[in-house]
């Protein structure tokens, strides 16, 4: 038997039940899932308001830790958090912060590939569509950055945002970061040919 880890904060956890381990959640992991093969599988260990940092921390959680080191592939999603919260610093304070989330990222993929060297890692990145010019303008920088890590690390980025475009405010509950189920129904197209596979 495979197995796929899904690693990430609220976007991946979904409304799951953390006290259920099994509970896969109401957004775009049960609908992965549903196509996985009988070989595969998985475990949502997404969590809510989780920053990058958070992440880091909870692989020493023995839980976390042994679903990682058994784990055949792994889709990560993190990141929102920190420009959500950050995003609108005047801009000396908000490059120092994103300065740090980039460098927690490239943390978070190296001890994850210490955790399990065989592990397939492939790197969502954050999106949201903000009504806020400020944010708008910084995310494509914050999201190349993580880009920029991921794939020198040798990790298969899948940019979420140009999933999302198409569909505009339809993909997004009210605060334009969580998906509706449209939202979770398109991330999982595109993710479904290449998790599980």
């Amino acid at each position: 038997m495979k197995k796929l880890v899904f690693f990430g904060d609220s976007l991946t956890s979904a409304g799951r039940d953390e006290s259920h381990p099994t509970d896969l959640g109401h957004g775009f992991v049960p609908k992965i899932c549903r196509e996985l093969s009988q070989d595969w599988e998985a475990v949502n260990c997404g969590f809510n308001a989780y920053y990058i940092v958070d992440l880091i921390f909870l692989l020493s959680d023995p839980d976390i830790k042994q679903h990682i080191q058994t784990a055949d592939q792994l889709f990560l999603l993190i990141g929102i958090n920190n420009i959500w919260s950050d995003g609108d610093e005047p801009e000396e304070i908000w490059e120092t912060r994103e300065q740090r989330s980039v460098e927690q990222f490239e943390t978070l993929l190296k001890e994850i590939q210490t955790l399990n060297p065989q592990l397939e890692i492939v790197v969502g990145l954050p999106f949201a569509l903000f009504d806020l010019p400020i944010y708008r303008d910084r995310l494509p920088h914050y999201q190349a950055a993580l880009q920029q890590v991921a794939i020198h690390l040798n990790h298969l980025v899948i940019d979420l945002t140009s999933v999302l475009e198409p569909l505009g405010e339809e993909a997004f509950t009210w605060d334009n970061v969580h998906l509706s189920d449209l939202g979770n129904h398109a991330i999982a197209e595109r993710l479904i040919p290449i998790l599980g596979s």
